[in-house]
């Protein structure tokens, strides 16, 4: 496990929210952890490699808009 992983507040991870609709899932993610911000983006979008417990990659399907995998801060 990372440092920055460890000094991280609030739930980390979403699993519950693969398949749901994107912008229902930013809410939820933003309410469970009030420390993060949700990013939606289409899935197979080349985002940086620094760890941010600010922020949550939320990819999507580009023909549903659904979430693609499971949103983790990072």
């Amino acid at each position: 496990m990372f440092v920055a992983e460890m000094e991280c507040r609030g739930k980390q991870e979403w699993p519950e929210l693969v398949g749901s609709n994107a912008e229902d899932a930013k809410e939820v993610i933003e309410s469970e952890n009030m420390y993060v911000i949700g990013i939606i983006l289409p899935k197979g979008t080349i985002v940086t490699t620094d760890y941010n417990c600010r922020r949550v990659w939320i990819f999507v399907e580009s023909d549903t808009a659904n979430v693609a995998y499971v949103p983790k801060v990072g």
